[in-house]
Parts: C-alpha cells; sequence; structure tokens
C-alpha cells in the first residue's frame, strides 16, 4: 500500500462489497491483517476468511509470497 490503511479501505470499499485478505502468519502480518480486516469491516466490506484459513490449515505456508510455488503457478 502506498497510502494510510483508511484511505486503502475506503478505495477498496468504492469498487467493492467482499474481500479476501492474505497476510504471513507472523507478528506484523497478523497486526495488518487485524487493521485491514477492522478498517475494511467499518467501511462495509465482508471479509471472506475461508481461503486465507484453508491455506494456512493445511498446508506448511507461513509467508504469502509461498503460494505461487504452493499453486504451482509459473510466471
Amino acid at each position: 500500500m502506498n497510502c494510510p490503511v483508511f484511505q486503502f479501505c475506503e478505495q477498496i470499499s468504492e469498487k467493492y462489497s467482499d474481500a479476501i485478505i492474505l497476510t504471513d502468519l507472523d507478528k506484523e502480518g497478523k497486526k495488518s491483517y487485524r487493521k485491514l480486516k477492522e478498517s475494511l469491516g467499518k467501511n462495509g466490506v465482508r471479509i471472506d476468511n475461508r481461503f486465507r484459513n484453508y491455506l494456512f490449515n493445511n498446508t506448511k505456508l507461513t509467508q504469502i509470497e509461498g503460494i505461487i510455488s504452493y499453486l504451482g503457478v509459473i510466471f
């Protein structure tokens, strides 16, 4: 993000009513997740946690950047 969290969330809420938040599971990632979830929720955006929960409960991923190798996507 190149702007404050509240501004980013306002921009997202203007375009979308639902969102998936994918952050790392380290301390900073969890902190960012909570801030985004709270701010997006205040702006009326529903957060879908199913994909995030699936990835972190059923894979060995700890950093979201690893999703590319997990999914087998080649760029």
